[in-house]
């Protein structure tokens, strides 16, 4: 399973002309493509890009054999659930979803963006130290 991961991965993330479709879905690579192009002209660092480009990867394997345009509010809150991680890791995890729906509704891809419902998980702040004077 692991091998097939990283070679869909590789597939998805490959750019240009050479990228072919895994899928069923027509135009997976083209969307990652254009997904990178302009997440990397609004000036994203290209980890950023990366990370968001995994985690969609991560959300296809999972909801095979759907895409990530098809993923509905309560497929995206099941797959953030069965992780176990930080509410940090959550934090960015749901960032990052809200970062792809978002752009893909305005480009069209999608008519209504499923990440909306999605409720962040509010960071605990740490107790302000009183400083004596």
């Amino acid at each position: 399973m692991g091998r097939r991961l990283n070679a869909r991965r590789q597939r998805v993330l490959t750019r240009g002309a050479g990228c072919t479709d895994w899928r069923s879905a027509p135009g997976a690579c083209v969307r990652a493509s254009r997904l990178e192009d302009d997440q990397a002209r609004e000036g994203l660092a290209a980890w950023t890009v990366k990370a968001r480009v995994q985690l969609i990867v991560r959300i296809e394997s999972r909801l095979m054999p759907r895409v990530a345009l098809e993923a509905s509010t309560d497929d995206l809150a099941e797959f953030i659930a069965e992780l176990h991680m930080s509410a940090g890791t959550r934090y960015t995890y749901i960032a990052n979803l809200r970062a792809f729906y978002g752009w893909a509704k305005r480009q069209g891809h999608i008519a209504a963006d499923p990440s909306t419902g999605l409720r962040y998980v509010l960071r605990q702040q740490r107790p302000t130290q009183e400083v004596i004077a």
